[in-house]
């Protein structure tokens, strides 16, 4: 039979990603000789036969490297340099490259350009340096995120003719941001479909059992990381295919709501633009802290910044109180048209024994209001609104069989539902389908307030694995993609021939894949053998913190005001270029220089952080920033009333170490700074200016932060330092006669979703503020021996932003917070009380308040308004000025 066009375009593409394997890596003949082929026709357990060690390819190290480690663990022996990124690298690449050769589950390789990655994560670290969260980490893609200089071709043929990626996709970029090492991509159906199947890189089968799907559309990563030839993986996810490859291949796999992980710069499967429910972007890994430290560490980049389509919403982090509260569950039951396997059925049934036994609540949500059925009818609906591309058409091939069976699946299914919408066509159709989602929505709202429930419970699918070509249809994991709720696949038991043993037969009016006890016996499992079933477990929208865990992060300011001296002001921001600004007020120069109407100073630079000022003498200003590539910088001004000033170091000098918080300095006497910063691995750093920086490195302070922290000084070789921990809670540390006070940190009780702000008006006074989980303002003060109060004293007020005070005078405090109006409130400590009620000072802003005294009575506050320019505002004489004046510019909020 002659060879036809798309046919020779096939084998060129599989040839070139054979060649780009190692010959050192292809597994030997006496390995391959162990397996039975066709490989998807005989149930080859290749986990359970350890190809990886009986090949003789990976060092005892490299085993372990793949095998022994989480993902926080593997970070934490590379933050410490105990593992290099080189060799988990290639550690990883090895173990890839096996899983290519027995399992068809990549598409793309890059793995001499990993390792040049991986040398360069190396050389930073050697340096003290951190380049992010994710630093020197091994993490695989999905197919249609793009990478500049190959394909994305996801499963159609004619994509081979299409242009190489010219960028990266968004997601792909924070990745690299962030630290990763991206290093291969994944297989991906025709269609993305449930089956990872196409005519280009063949049939992605299951490590487990190779007669077996390993699901899809994300099929790819599924059997990628259940062979451990990946430690993190990106799916994507439109109808369960993060969920199906997790449940087939026994994995963890999160399914996140829409637009929160960086879904963008993919290639699509049908017409631009026609979208009705958008896929998630998610992640697979074998252990579930994975899944909450990469949508932590994505979340931290604000990925609205790098792709349109993502919400601009940060991570919160989720306290879990030492006594676990009581839940009350729901558990999605069996719809009769979709009915359950055996072992899907049993192993709903010991997670609710499970659950009842510890004292929660389950409570059953019935088909009828579950609507399982009703929303797998409309997101087929949905699915069929454009008319069919001609991507397969367009070279030839022919549909890979899953395609077709599902196909004919979906065309035995019987759904009255969207009775009332047949006929309907164009825009009328759309309308008559999105309000039957919205009944669909309003029922579960309902499902929800009338249960009082805390999550969901419920099968991801009616089967397990099955064979190849026989998934069907995805109607439990497609109802969540319609609700659009986050949901996550946690492995839950395994199913065995002894156990699940009971006869299944699928009625006339049932749809499904077939399970007949001596097929299920024959594909699934054999004698011991056993293998995984997974549950779902869904929260409502944007809920997927409650998932892995959640916390609300107040309004900062982005701009950093401070004075060196009498009618003295620099204003400093990051603009919309990433860029550092500078705006100065010196009366006796003719005012503000450049002038209000005039473009602000450049300082040059790039930078992700807010910036922060300070001044350690008369004509001294230290600028520090927090640059793309985590490091911190800083540049210095000195200036002379006689001889006018100048830029002591005039290009940003690095100052190392790798950061997720603002720069924060503090200074205690003539040419002393003391610089904080929370580092990647959420611990707290030090490091001092007395003529030079040291120590070499930075000094660590043990501890685990959420915020920035916060650090005043009252006196001449004398620090407090404030953080909020990872459980909320405020703790304190106190530097005093060139040593710490205490070896840990001093928890100071109360729960607050902003960082603190600290600020002292004398000897031995402290008042630190922050915002309460209430949005209310709380006070408390330091009187040189002891905290004046044991408890926290809230001050009134709704505030969105974090506090900004003020001292400039002695017993005098000012306090300023945006208001939930988004108006700026104002409020006085004076001579031992507080002056009356928080007041309006006017003014719309999208940052926290910048407040700065140059003098007794005089207050200069500063914010970015609506317009993104800088407004600032007056206190002398008694009053404040008549109205916020602008000092243009446009600059970054957070």
């Amino acid at each position: 039979m002659a060879i036809t066009a798309w046919e020779s375009k096939v084998a060129a593409k599989q040839q070139a990603g054979r060649d780009k394997i190692p010959k050192e890596w292809l597994l030997p003949a006496s390995v391959m000789n162990l397996l039975r082929v066709p490989l998807p026709e005989h149930p080859n357990r290749i986990i359970e036969m350890d190809i990886p060690r009986q090949s003789g390819i990976l060092s005892e190290k490299e085993l372990n490297i793949t095998e022994k480690y989480t993902v926080e663990e593997l970070l934490e022996q590379l933050r410490k340099g105990v593992l290099s990124s080189l060799e988990v690298t290639i550690a990883f690449s090895k173990r890839a490259a096996m899983a290519q050769q027995l399992l068809s589950c990549l598409t793309e390789t890059y793995f001499p350009e990993a390792q040049d990655r991986a040398r360069f994560l190396d050389s930073e670290r050697a340096a003290g340096r951190l380049v992010g969260p994710l630093h020197g980490l091994p993490i695989s893609v999905k197919d249609g995120f793009q990478i500049a200089g190959t394909a994305a071709t996801i499963g159609f043929v004619s994509f081979l003719d299409h242009a190489l990626s010219e960028k990266n996709s968004p997601l792909v970029e924070i990745l690299l941001e962030l630290g990763a090492v991206v290093y291969v991509k994944t297989n991906i159906p025709q269609t993305l479909m449930a089956n990872s199947h196409n005519n280009i890189f063949g049939r992605t089968l299951n490590p487990h059992n190779t007669a077996l799907t390993a699901g899809g559309s994300s099929g790819g990563e599924g059997a990628l990381i259940a062979f451990r030839g990946s430690p993190l993986g990106i799916g994507t996810d439109i109808a369960g295919s993060i969920r199906i490859p997790s449940l087939c291949c026994g994995t963890y796999g999160f399914k996140p709501s829409t637009a929160r992980i960086p879904f963008g710069g993919q290639p699509s499967p049908v017409r631009d633009g026609m979208s009705f429910f958008e896929p998630s972007a998610g992640p697979l890994a074998n252990d579930i802290q994975a899944l909450r430290i990469l949508c932590r560490s994505v979340l931290s980049t604000r990925p609205a910044m790098y792709d349109a389509t993502a919400l601009d919403v940060p991570w919160r982090d989720l306290e879990v109180p030492p006594s676990a509260p009581k839940l009350r569950l729901g558990l999605l039951t069996e719809d009769s048209a979709f009915p359950l396997h055996p072992p899907v059925k049993r192993a709903l049934a010991q997670a609710v024994r499970a659950l009842e036994a510890k004292g929660h609540q389950v409570v059953p949500i019935s088909p009828l209001r579950a609507q399982v059925s009703n929303a797998l009818a409309l997101g087929f609906a949905y699915f069929g609104l454009d008319e069919p591309p001609a991507h397969i058409a367009a070279s030839g091939e022919p549909l890979v069989p899953s395609v077709i069976q599902a196909m004919q699946t979906f065309g035995s299914f019987k759904c009255d539902f969207l009775a009332d919408c047949e006929g309907l066509q164009g825009i009328p159709r759309v309308a008559a389908l999105n309000v039957k989602r919205e009944s669909i929505a309003d029922e579960w709202r309902k499902v929800w307030r009338d249960e009082r429930l805390d999550a969901v419970i419920g099968p991801a699918a009616q089967n397990t694995a099955v064979a190849h070509d026989t998934y069907g249809l995805p109607p439990y994991t497609l109802l969540l993609n319609v609700l659009d709720y986050p949901a996550c696949i946690i492995p839950f038991g395994k199913a065995s021939s002894a156990l699940d043993a009971e006869h299944f037969t699928m009625g006339s009016d049932q749809v499904g894949p077939s399970c007949t006890v001596e097929r299920y016996s024959l594909l699934l499992v054999t004698s011991h053998h056993h293998y995984q079933f997974t549950f779902l477990l869904p929260l409502r929208n944007l809920e997927q913190h409650s998932n892995m865990g959640s916390t609300s992060i107040a309004m900062r300011p982005w701009i950093s005001v401070e004075s060196w001296g009498p009618d003295r002001l620099d204003v400093v921001g990051i603009g919309m270029d990433d860029q550092m600004y500078r705006k100065r007020f010196d009366r006796g120069d003719g005012g503000w220089k450049p002038s209000v109407d005039a473009a602000w100073e450049p300082l040059s630079g790039k930078f992700k952080q807010i910036p922060a000022a300070i001044s350690w003498s008369f004509g001294r200003l230290d600028i520090f920033g927090i640059g793309l590539n985590n490091q911190m910088y800083y540049k210095a001004w000195g200036n002379n009333r006689k001889t006018g000033g100048s830029w002591i170091v005039s290009d940003w000098q690095s100052i190392e170490g790798g950061f997720k918080s603002p720069p924060v300095p503090v200074s205690w006497g003539n040419g002393r700074i003391d610089l904080f910063g929370i580092g990647m691995d959420d611990q707290m750093y030090r490091k001092v200016y007395g003529g030079q920086w040291s120590p070499g490195g930075w000094e660590p302070l043990t501890g685990k932060f959420k915020s920035p922290p916060a650090a005043v000084s009252w006196g001449s070789d004398r620090l407090d330092v404030f953080g909020i921990g990872l459980d909320d809670q405020m703790y304190h540390r106190a530097w005093e006669s060139k040593a710490w006070t205490t070896s840990s940190w001093t928890p100071m009780t109360g729960k607050f979703k902003s960082q603190p702000i600290v600020v002292s008006w004398g000897q031995g006074r402290l008042d630190v503020f922050g915002i309460g989980m209430d949005d209310q303002m709380y006070h408390k003060a330091y009187n040189g021996t002891n905290w004046v109060t044991k408890e926290w004293k809230g001050i009134n007020g709704k505030f969105k932003s974090v506090p900004s005070a003020v001292s400039w005078g002695q017993g005098r405090i000012d306090v300023f917070g945006i208001g939930l109006d988004d108006q700026m409130y104002h409020k006085a400590y004076d001579n031992g009380g507080w002056v009356g009620d928080w007041k309006g000072i006017g003014g719309k802003f999208k940052s926290a308040p910048a407040a700065v005294s140059w003098g007794k009575g005089r207050i200069d506050v500063f914010g970015i308004g609506m317009d993104d320019g800088v407004w600032q505002q007056y206190y002398s004489n008694n009053a404040w000025a008549s109205k916020w004046g602008g000092l243009g510019g446009k600059f970054k909020t957070f």
